[in-house]
């Protein structure tokens, strides 16, 4: 006789295998994580992403409460990669599916390969996954770089650079603009840098110590700034490097040490509340 699977599981189970238990029936799901929150009901929601071929199927959601899920912390910043995790559900299915446990452990880059590269070998919307690896890689280098548009108009892309730990040392006004005065280590080196600007993304990141989902404010910091900052503090920071059409870790590595000069432009500030 068939399960009787409804939805949103159906989906979801189409990319699992089922594993034996004694006390019911328990699914093992290779998939990718791309956010975990609290609602308004106070449950637990899961944002995931199927490693289907067709990325129309790919994206499921749905909600528990958030008792029924153990074993799983966010070991990231974030949820800006989706991340690849082994969740494994166990449920009933009579007389309709309830999932009564939630258990998500974090996959190895070896198995998300094996799983994910043979989909984006078969559609041009390839699906990008954090790499343990490559993260810990980054972080160690206390930077990344990334492309973004930032000048509509003409639709110019600019490298972006963005900096792990950055300690505002001062913060003063100059006519309309703001002047921020911040230490930045890159490399294992320190490197002092005034910022001028006028208007700037400020964010905050905080988790909820149950759940350990992630909740986004994007604040008006522009005409408040003074209040949502802290001197003292360490911060995240991305910025615009208009100068550079080729921003490589060889131009990084001749700044940090003093070789060349950058000229940074601030385009947001994050902050992770512990």
């Amino acid at each position: 006789m068939k399960e009787k699977i409804e939805e949103p599981y159906k989906n979801l189970f189409r990319y699992c295998i089922d594993k034996e238990d004694n006390d019911g029936k328990v699914k093992e799901c290779r998939v990718l994580l791309d956010n975990l929150y609290q609602n308004s009901a106070q449950e637990t929601c899961l944002e995931i992403v199927l490693p289907a071929i067709e990325p129309s199927e790919r994206h499921l959601e749905f909600c528990l409460d958030t008792y029924k899920i153990s074993q799983w912390s966010n070991p990231y910043r974030n949820y800006d990669l989706d991340i690849p995790v082994i969740i494994e559900v166990d449920y009933k299915d009579f007389p309709v599916i309830n999932i009564e446990n939630l258990n998500i452990e974090l996959m190895s880059d070896e198995e998300a390969h094996k799983i994910i590269d043979p989909v984006n070998q078969k559609t041009n919307q390839i699906i990008l996954f954090r790499s343990i690896v490559a993260t810990k890689e980054i972080e160690e280098k206390g930077y990344y770089v990334t492309n973004r548009i930032f000048d509509l108009s003409t639709g110019e892309e600019y490298p972006v650079l963005g900096v792990y730990e950055v300690e505002i040392t001062d913060l003063s006004f100059e006519e309309e603009n703001f002047i921020l005065k911040i230490k930045m280590k890159i490399l294992g080196v320190q490197k002092e840098e005034e910022i001028k600007f006028d208007s700037v993304q400020f964010e905050k990141y905080s988790y909820s110590n149950v759940t350990q989902a992630l909740k986004r404010e994007i604040l008006d910091a522009n005409s408040n700034l003074e209040k949502e900052i802290s001197i003292g503090e360490i911060y995240l920071m991305e910025f615009s490097i208009q100068e550079h059409e080729e921003f490589s870790d060889s131009l990084i590595e001749r700044y940090s040490v003093g070789d060349t000069t950058l000229d940074f432009m601030l385009e947001k500030i994050i902050y992770y509340v512990d």
